[in-house]
């Protein structure tokens, strides 16, 4: 996480900078003199959001390739599209894509996470701040990283939840009994990295879980 800290501090200031300017407070008002009108018109807002509006009005579409030449291979491939480009929709993926786009703008940098739903047991995805991300400096594109680490906000009770083997402990690192932690439900941070083929989620100096990388088949198909 601190390897790149040098990077993020120069992302921040970029995207502090730049969200000023998008919500009509730029920087370069303090070299106005005090008696000139600082009345404005923020065409910056509008144009980023045409801009967006036109990016994801069209996405692209999932394309599953048949296996073989044979009709069931076909039907098949065409239900994955179908049923993948429903999905999508209901996960509302312009809206994401949407959101990402402004972290792009105002970062330079993009950061979308695919990851499985349990709630709706369906791929889902989200865009994250890329400030709550760390990624090798030197790295150019995500298979140049050694790792991917995100800082995870999120509440109390959603921790606990996450987390249920580790409840125990938790409750006695944060203080007072569950039914007052629950009520209170204070906003935390975790840390959620994925070094090599593990994912590593820790909180403070406490490790929550140490797994494989739970989205690959690891046990293969039988031959």
């Amino acid at each position: 996480w601190e390897s790149s800290a040098t990077l993020w501090d120069e992302l921040k200031k970029i995207q502090e900078r730049n969200l000023n300017i998008y919500v009509n407070k730029p920087y370069w008002l303090d070299d106005i003199p005090v008696k000139k009108s600082k009345v404005r018109n923020n065409r910056i807002f509008s144009d980023m959001e045409s801009v967006i509006s036109s990016l994801i009005a069209d996405i692209p579409k999932a394309n599953a390739i048949p296996g073989g030449g044979t009709e069931t291979s076909k039907t098949l491939a065409v239900n994955i599209e179908r049923q993948l480009t429903e999905q999508n929709k209901a996960i509302d993926l312009p809206g994401t894509m949407r959101r990402g786009l402004r972290h792009l703008y105002l970062s330079r940098l993009i950061c979308l996470k695919v990851f499985w739903n349990q709630s709706t047991n369906e791929f889902d995805a989200t865009a994250v701040n890329p400030k709550n991300v760390r990624v090798s400096k030197t790295a150019n594109k995500e298979i140049e990283s050694t790792f991917v680490i995100e800082e995870v906000e999120t509440t109390v009770s959603v921790l606990l939840d996450r987390f249920p083997e580790k409840k125990d402990v938790l409750i006695s690192a944060l203080g007072g009994n569950e039914d007052d932690i629950r009520i209170q439900d204070k906003d935390v941070t975790y840390h959620e990295a994925w070094v090599d083929d593990y994912l590593i989620c820790k909180y403070g100096k406490m490790i929550l879980q140490t797994a494989r990388n739970p989205y690959w088949d690891w046990d293969g198909l039988a031959m």
